[in-house]
């Protein structure tokens, strides 16, 4: 069968329109893309606001009291005095520091401490009744995280458990930081965990007045209230004063 002169250039109108569409379609997609990536950053930005409610808790003094690992590092010291004094008739008050700091932070010691009444049903009531998402900022060393870890989980807050997986929920002082003022890091640590984290609220439990006194030198314009407490009994009975519960 003969094919007439006009076929082929009706197929060809049939591509030419099938392609106009196509290319058509193809800039409505672009149109909707560049749109969608124009929103991201203020969705993106509106949405971390509203999401993350952030207690930053510090650990001895406020969950575990430390007096019977304290005690321990003291009488260690006095015996390193005494043996100094009595083997060479020395004062080594700085050799007798480094052994009490020594002691005070040895793994080994950690189960010596003991857990603060309420502190458990505390955060258990920051967390599930009032939202917040709780760290642990402790001053602690690194060479402790493992024993400390292991002592949350042993008192058995719910939560805890995911400190042995997910290390982002401790936050220890790291070796770089050994000799940079406790004030000045932890400060700087919290203003880092509040950005990171997006924080629209941050309550800080802490029971050091100079660590408070440095955290008050600092305001943050993302984040919409910052509260600080000395205890986690205080921090529970203000929020239900004001009644920050979950909806």
């Amino acid at each position: 069968m003969q094919q007439s002169a006009r076929e082929p250039l009706q197929e060809c109108y049939l591509s030419l329109a099938t392609l106009e569409y196509r290319i058509t379609e193809l800039h409505k997609l672009m149109a909707r893309m560049q749109a969608h990536m124009l929103n991201y950053p203020t969705r993106y930005r509106r949405r971390k606001r509203l999401s993350t409610k952030l207690c930053i808790c510090d650990i001895d003094g406020v969950v575990a009291d430390a007096t019977a690992r304290f005690a321990v590092a003291e009488e260690v010291k006095q015996a390193y005095m005494r043996q100094m004094q009595e083997e060479f008739s020395l004062s080594d008050e700085r050799g007798a520091t480094d052994a009490y700091w020594h002691t005070v932070f040895s793994p080994e010691h950690v189960p010596l401490d003991t857990l603060i009444d309420g502190a458990i049903e505390a955060l258990d009531t920051l967390q599930f009744t009032h939202g917040y998402h709780i760290l642990f900022l402790t001053s602690r060393p690194e060479a402790m995280r493992d024993a400390t870890a292991e002592w949350l989980y042993y008192h058995k807050a719910n939560f805890y458990r995911k400190v042995l997986s997910d290390e982002r929920r401790l936050i220890m002082k790291a070796p770089a930081f050994q000799y940079v003022k406790t004030v000045t890091w932890k400060a700087g640590i919290v203003q880092t965990l509040a950005a990171l984290y997006g924080a629209s609220d941050v309550l800080i439990v802490e029971d050091e007045q100079v660590n408070i006194n440095e955290h008050l030198k600092y305001v943050s314009a993302e984040v919409q209230t910052r509260y600080i407490y000395t205890s986690l009994k205080e921090a529970v009975e203000a929020m239900q004063e004001e009644g920050h519960a979950l909806p």
